[in-house]
């Protein structure tokens, strides 16, 4: 998996490029023009990079950014003696020119001076679900139920429903139980589903409510007729409208949207599943419903659905304990039970399933993965000091016995 790469990052690299110190080093030893070099070089990248916090995994080519983030440490560090720093100058070169390499090669990421040109997002949701594969959320999904229908019915504003939690925990799951239980059937007029993901554009969520509610194409253009036309999609009905994967912590564009719905019954719910505490509390009218994972003997039956044909564990018995010890690796989530489930479907020498046993889970799955990916878009959205501080620990190698104060140094 490619090094993550961040402007904070290489703001903070220039900073030791240009500071005094390093300057009368670098006169010292002739090092001027390769570090005006690299200073530029830095500059062109942390522009490149300043509109691209979304699209973290810039590059997986052969190029180790962390050997060049140790290599920086290792001369920058003011532990060092100058006859070290002086022993360490003829890495500056190497290190220009990897960064000048990343910098001609920016189409590979499909990056260009401050444009995204293309990121890959998680696949759109939808109500359907089959209920049979589920397992382990029966208290969940009535929990839920208890929620939107228990309540007054001559409520005067949208109740707000958060259901929160990490990334694969099956928020989405529960909130597709909940929208085709039988009770919300009897209990609501209307039901609308809209998958939200990274995008919170109003108008488009306007239209994709209009297009659920009346079941046909919505082609509005000017925001005046989109809000006529949502309030008399919903007018006078009692609704349940559910927003997956929601990202936005804009607090006036939800009360643009939570005021345009209030045009419904008395008793009108509004669910989103959300991993955002913030946004949780932000959005919701109740407390947040916080989705835990499941526990190990479900995390099984979901790693058997996948790992095996219908009966066919029970003809391999060497492979079922290791099976049910590596499903711990899972914590809890189903989407990870699922996804290793599926890695070891065509393995059946017990070799390879103690090997991934002794391995860490994520030498086990790919990128590309939807658990991996899920976990990779939580990461995307954290804030941009928050996203160094990552940056900072791939510094370390793995077991290293990490000093504080070291650390804040670095």
């Amino acid at each position: 998996m490619a090094e993550i790469v961040l402007p904070a990052l290489l703001g903070m690299v220039f900073d030791k490029l240009t500071s005094s110190v390093l300057q009368d080093f670098g006169c010292a030893r002739g090092l001027n023009k390769q570090m005006e070099k690299l200073s530029s070089t830095l500059l062109f990248i942390h522009a490149v990079l300043e509109d691209a916090q979304k699209l973290q995994m810039l590059y997986s080519g052969e190029w180790d950014f962390g050997r060049v983030l140790r290599a920086r440490y290792a001369i920058f560090s003011p532990s060092n003696s100058l006859a070290t720093r002086i022993r360490m100058g003829r890495r500056l070169k190497a290190i220009r020119e990897t960064l000048e390499m990343i910098a001609q090669e920016r189409s590979s990421f499909r990056l260009s001076d401050g444009v995204i040109t293309q990121m890959k997002r998680r696949p759109e949701t939808g109500s359907f679900v089959i209920e049979s594969e589920i397992v382990g959320r029966t208290d969940d999904r009535n929990g839920i139920v208890h929620l939107l229908i228990g309540t007054s019915t001559d409520e005067r504003d949208v109740s707000v429903i958060p259901i929160v939690g990490i990334a694969g925990v099956g928020k989405t799951t529960l909130a597709q139980l909940v929208y085709n239980d039988e009770r919300i059937e009897r209990n609501f007029d209307m039901k609308l589903w809209v998958c939200v993901s990274f995008e919170f554009d109003l108008k488009k969520l306007m239209e994709a409510i209009i297009q659920c509610a009346t079941k046909s194409r919505c082609d509005l253009l000017e925001m005046d007729i989109l809000q006529s036309r949502l309030q008399e999609s919903l007018r006078g009905r009692r609704f349940l409208l559910i927003m997956d994967d929601v990202w936005n912590e804009d607090h006036e564009e939800w009360e643009k949207l939570i005021t345009l719905l209030r045009c419904g019954d008395g008793g009108s719910k509004f669910i989103v599943t959300t991993r955002n505490q913030k946004l949780a509390l932000l959005t919701g009218t109740t407390s947040p419903y916080h989705l835990g994972g499941l526990s190990d003997d479900n995390c099984w039956s979901l790693f058997k659905q996948r790992a095996f044909g219908r009966g066919e564990e029970k003809n391999c018995p060497k492979l079922q304990p290791i099976g049910k010890e590596l499903v711990k690796k899972c914590g809890g989530v189903p989407l990870a039970a699922k996804t290793l489930g599926s890695l070891m479907r065509l393995k059946r020498d017990e070799r390879e399933w103690l090997f991934a046993l002794e391995n860490e889970i994520w030498n086990l799955l790919q990128c590309d993965d939807g658990f991996l990916l899920s976990i990779k878009s939580s990461y995307d959205h954290l804030p941009p000091q928050v996203k160094s501080c990552f940056t900072y620990g791939s510094v370390f190698p793995r077991n290293y016995e990490i000093i504080k104060e070291k650390l804040i140094h670095c």
